[in-house]
């Protein structure tokens, strides 16, 4: 009793033999009261109960048993007292090289060298196995390969993982950083309740350990098992997802630190454990209500040198970018370019080919007469090359088209303005309950600049007033997010621009993963052409769920951006975003039916300046 238990004790057995024999009697005179069986089966009373077992005891100190010579280490004499008791005896003592070797592997996971057998043997012979294993087992301590065996074994508690599974098994952003993380805390000896502190709060401890040599703020990098999780391809119920990968955030960290299923009182009270259900669900709180974020290591000081060495290029860039305009602006080069970029646009969306006449024409004339007969309408009237075209067949044009230009944005002002109302306004900062998980940003005014910082990449565009990505350049990683709110059943509309691959995507329910950019039910956009226009989403399959509004650059990942080595050793590519820029500018975000885009052109931009003196 129970089945394939133990056997009871004789004193016991000798109990229950007594009762029987003198009938079985229940001592009791009375049944238990409700009330009686209510309090005896209540969670309270049953908690209390279970947390008197041995293993939620606190911790003391048992005599250490005496007489046993064969070791003087306290846990060796509690082994051979109940060595004893089975009528056991200790192996005999191993060898000095299996001494090393076992050190060896269970320290470092790897074998000694021959030159460590010679040492270690020596060591042996001249002061004694207690010293030299002393002595080796301090210099195995020391060596940096004791983070990487022993990070392996948290990496299995803490169920470490490169990609998040299922189809796809897309790969968990900036995996390695938590995997080095947890070396270099193990070889610093950092101590266990730190570790834990870290893994669940790492981002909000007052006093954050930071790694002096590298500049990396490690109590963030204790995050990273957060995010190794399950997830799915394509969700058709978002809210089932967030249940499922938060109750595997508990099952992982209350197994890992505490030994415990406390996942087990997810649907009701744990059957043999002191934990309720309303504790489990105490805890669900905090995890679900913390957002899946890709947050910097870098120290605040490192990025504000970052931000102050790369606002010095961006006044340079301006500077001298705005002196060279204003030399070029009437310089026959510049006027020439312009009547050839304009004639070679319009080739290019309706060509004319003249008649063939070899007799009299070379091929470079007969090139030339087809630009002159290109129509000024092949190119679209809200291009930017459009003034150029048209002035080019017709100057008399320019009152004309400025006036079709102010109509067609009036008109889309007032389609917008009877089928959108507006949810968040960027064009004055950033709004109230946004805030920035990354980076920082700038409030831009109509026709600032979008500055990279190469020759290459000097101009990225003329903006429209609004939010602009980094505080000087597109070589800036940043990334805000919305407080959460109720997905509307109509839609939703974004204006907004970027390049370099940044996501502006609607997050349902925490669910964090935009496969590839993609998106899941057309909640998400990447941008790439740096024009700026309105995005329209269809979120009727989210809603009524909870969500929030998540804007980022591509390489908002873990803050650090170095290349990674290959497999062979050889030094990996380098980021190439790292080179290329990503930005993103958004104006306003607004509930609609369809929005329309609002026209950004030279002419209109011209007219609205002058109108305001």
């Amino acid at each position: 009793m129970p089945k394939a238990g133990a056997k009871l004790s004789d004193e016991v057995i000798a109990d229950f033999a007594k009762w029987i024999a003198g009938g079985a009697v229940d001592p009791r005179d009375l049944p238990p009261s409700a009330a009686q069986v209510a309090a005896d089966t209540s969670w309270e009373s049953i908690a209390a109960r279970r947390a008197q077992w041995w293993s939620f005891a606190p911790i003391t100190a048992p005599k250490v048993p005496a007489g046993t010579a064969w070791s003087d280490h306290a846990v060796d004499a509690f082994l051979r007292e109940a060595q004893s008791k089975a009528g056991l005896q200790p192996a005999a003592d191993a060898e000095a090289l299996t001494v090393l070797r076992r050190m060896h592997l269970v320290l470092t996971g790897l074998p000694a060298t021959s030159a460590e057998m010679e040492a270690f043997s020596a060591s042996w012979a001249q002061n004694g196995p207690a010293k030299a294993v002393a002595a080796k087992v301090d210099a195995l301590l020391d060596s940096p390969h004791f983070g990487e065996r022993w990070a392996r074994h948290w990496m299995d508690w803490f169920r470490y993982s490169e990609g998040h599974g299922g189809q796809g098994d897309f790969e968990v952003p900036g995996a390695f950083e938590y995997r080095d993380y947890l070396i270099r805390a193990l070889n610093a000896d950092v101590p266990y309740d730190q570790l834990v502190r870290e893994h669940i709060a790492g981002d909000l401890l007052p006093q954050p350990r930071v790694d002096a040599a590298s500049g990396i703020v490690e109590s963030r990098a204790g995050l990273g098992s957060l995010r190794m999780v399950e997830h799915g391809f394509f969700p058709v119920d978002s809210l089932d997802e967030l249940v499922k990968f938060t109750d595997n955030q508990i099952d992982v960290i209350t197994k890992a630190t505490l030994g415990l299923t406390v996942s087990c009182a997810r649907c009701h009270d744990h059957k043999f454990d002191p934990i309720s259900q309303r504790d489990y669900h105490a805890l669900f709180g905090i995890f679900a209500s913390s957002r899946p974020a890709q947050i910097p290591l870098n120290t605040p000081d490192a990025l504000a040198a970052r931000e102050s060495a790369l606002k010095e290029k961006r006044e340079a860039f301006g500077s001298a970018m705005r002196r060279q305009w204003l030399d070029e602006a009437t310089s026959e080069v510049m006027l020439t370019r312009l009547r050839e970029w304009s004639a070679a646009r319009a080739e290019k969306s309706t060509p004319v080919k003249p008649k063939p006449d070899p007799k009299t024409l070379t091929k470079a004339q007969r090139v030339a007469a087809a630009k002159a007969k290109a129509p000024p309408a092949a190119v679209p009237v809200t291009s930017a090359l459009h003034p150029w075209n048209a002035l080019r067949a017709k100057p008399t044009r320019w009152d004309t088209w400025r006036d079709e230009i102010h109509k067609r944005q009036t008109e889309a002002n007032e389609h917008n303005a009877a089928v959108t109302s507006s949810i968040t306004d960027f064009r004055q900062g950033l709004p109230k309950g946004w805030r920035l998980a990354q980076g920082t940003v700038r409030v831009v005014s109509a026709g600032e600049l979008g500055l990279g910082v190469t020759e290459e990449m000097a101009v990225l565009s003329v903006l429209p007033a609004g939010l602009f990505s980094g505080g000087s350049t597109a070589f800036e990683e940043a990334a805000m997010a919305s407080p959460d709110f109720i997905i509307p059943d109509a839609g939703m509309a974004l204006s907004w621009a970027g390049a370099g691959t940044p996501w502006a995507r609607l997050v349902p329910n925490n669910f964090p993963m935009a496969n590839s950019g993609k998106g899941i039910y057309g909640q998400n956009d990447v941008a790439n052409d740096g024009a700026t226009s309105w995005r329209n989403w269809d979120v009727s399959f989210w809603k009524e769920e909870r969500g929030y509004l998540h804007v980022m650059t591509e390489r908002t990942t873990s803050g650090r951006h170095s290349a990674r080595a290959n497999d062979d050793g050889t030094p990996g590519e380098a980021d190439q975003s790292a080179t290329r820029g990503s930005w993103w500018h958004v104006a306003e975000v607004r509930r609609l039916k369809t929005a329309k885009d609002e026209i950004q052109s030279v002419a209109f931009r011209r007219r609205a300046s002058a109108g305001r003196g």
